[in-house]
């Protein structure tokens, strides 16, 4: 009888040591709980700075606000993209400095989460505006002495095409580019343009064929351009990464919203899209939202918003 209680005597305390420590085998009680910025889920981050231009030679100031449940810690880490001088830098604190001989006409800023890498917040800025051919130009990249430019604003309303089932080389928008709107440039302009070409390519989501490659002066951004030059979420190539039913929605949505006299509206892509209903051969085109048709969408004899690019010649 007293072997029998000297064992389960052992019993207990065997389950009790196993009980103990794996409450405290890492150090934390058993009513306490990591911190609440460690096991929040950090839902989005924002990027914040006092200007959307740049200027060489300078530093700015950025600031990130992150999102979520439990007030997420605020700490993120910082990073900068698209210099050309390996002397623009930003620090842990988020001061970006510009090297003096930065000659990039846009950098982009990202400040992601040390506790959810897959999240993060962007803020492209840009060099100041250019003004040509009696309109304002953002300026999207720079190769040698040449620089992509797009318009500011809307500069008009159009149709894509009278019919629908045409792609951008065959459409009645780039016979307006490439003719009546580039003759509206007077001829020291029109030698400053800079004629290229431009592969069109199908839809990423859905295949849908883009059409002939084309030789063009003036055209419209393609998607991947458009994700390029505004901000990447990754949504576009990787469309498993998109819960949003045909339409890229993302951080960046901003950053694509253009206006017409004054009032937010939707804007043509040369970039192809087809639906079950529409068939092919309809283009794609940027909301008044910023998200971005991939599938689906409107006829092209709809009348929506042109911003002209076009590649010019610094020299």
């Amino acid at each position: 009888m007293k072997s029998l209680f000297r064992i389960m005597l052992i019993l207990i305390m065997v389950v009790m040591s196993i009980l103990f420590l794996s409450c405290n085998g890492n150090n934390i009680a058993p009513s306490e709980s990591l911190p609440s910025s460690i096991t929040s889920a950090v839902q989005s981050i924002d990027v914040h700075t006092w200007t959307d231009n740049f200027t060489p030679g300078v530093t700015q100031q950025f600031t990130a606000t992150v999102y979520g449940p439990n007030n997420p810690t605020q700490a993120v880490s910082w990073s900068v993209s698209g210099n050309i001088s390996p002397q623009t830098s930003i620090n842990s604190s988020g001061l970006l400095t510009i090297a003096s001989n930065e000659t990039a006409v846009a950098l982009t800023i990202y400040a992601s989460s040390p506790y959810s890498s897959s999240v993060f917040g962007a803020k492209i800025i840009r060099q100041a505006d250019i003004s040509f051919g009696g309109y304002s130009w953002i300026p999207l990249d720079r190769v040698e002495n040449r620089i992509l430019i797009i318009s500011r604003d809307i500069i008009d309303m159009r149709r894509f095409h009278p019919t629908s089932g045409v792609t951008w080389d065959n459409s009645s928008l780039r016979e307006y580019l490439n003719g009546a709107f580039y003759d509206s440039f007077n001829a020291t302009d029109q030698v400053r343009i800079v004629e290229v070409m431009n592969i069109n390519e199908s839809n990423q989501w859905n295949g849908a064929p883009g059409g002939s490659s084309t030789l063009d002066k003036i055209f419209l951004l393609s998607l991947s351009e458009v994700v390029r030059y505004f901000g990447d979420s990754g949504q576009l190539f990787n469309p498993l990464m998109n819960p949003n039913n045909g339409l890229l929605k993302d951080q960046f949505n901003p950053n694509r919203i253009a206006t017409f006299r004054g009032t937010e509206a939707k804007w043509w892509l040369r970039s192809p899209i087809s639906s079950s209903f529409l068939g092919v051969g309809y283009a794609s085109l940027v909301l008044d939202s910023g998200e971005m048709i991939l599938y689906g969408g409107y006829y092209s004899e709809s009348i929506f918003g042109v911003r002209p690019v076009l590649w010019l010649s610094l020299y």
